[in-house]
């Protein structure tokens, strides 16, 4: 996905502050696929993916004048995005197992190889698993710094925390992560 023009952003947001209709539909349309894709990767699911997108942004227009630095939009719009879709994910959490969260996990391999293919498909739902598998605070910052190629000032702005705590964050995370793969491999060859 190419990035954002910034400035153009800033300038949409402060015309939509004055009721301009066309330069909303205009900052949508720019913003819409990084909202899905960033919903889709914390939900799963394509029809809750959407119904996080929509309510993202009616919430988003709605509130439009609390946002006091036009330049931070694509941060502020993250942050309702996650706290929308953590709102609908601790709405099902009791509704859903892993095992159908694990089935809706795409297969990005890109090799024609089948074997070759089937083992990267395996690779990308155990990694899946083991990130879905984080508390939130932690799978949520490595869902946007690696799925959203969120800047750590981004994911600062959208989580309402210093950056230093994302990259802390992160890090354990990434730990976390390499401890959990390490115990399955040996969970699998003891």
């Amino acid at each position: 996905m190419p990035a954002y023009n910034y400035q153009k952003v800033s300038e949409l947001v402060h015309l939509v502050k004055q009721k301009d209709g066309q330069a909303f539909a205009d900052l949508y349309s720019m913003t819409y696929q990084r909202v899905y894709y960033f919903s889709m990767s914390i939900l799963r699911d394509e029809h809750l993916a959407e119904d996080a997108v929509q309510e993202t942004y009616i919430r988003a227009l709605k509130s439009k004048d609390s946002l006091h630095d036009d330049k931070l939009f694509i941060a502020w719009l993250n942050k309702i995005t996650y706290s929308i879709c953590l709102r609908i994910l601790s709405k099902r959490k009791n509704d859903q197992s892993f095992d159908e969260i694990e089935n809706q996990i795409e297969d990005t391999g890109q090799s024609q190889d089948p074997l070759l293919k089937a083992v990267e498909s395996e690779s990308h739902r155990n990694l899946m698993r083991h990130i879905l598998d984080l508390p939130d605070s932690y799978k949520a910052v490595i869902l946007m710094k690696y799925y959203e190629n969120m800047k750590l000032n981004e994911i600062a702005v959208a989580l309402d925390i210093p950056p230093g705590t994302v990259k802390s964050r992160i890090h354990t995370a990434k730990k976390m992560l390499r401890d959990a793969i390490s115990k399955k491999g040996d969970d699998q060859n003891a």
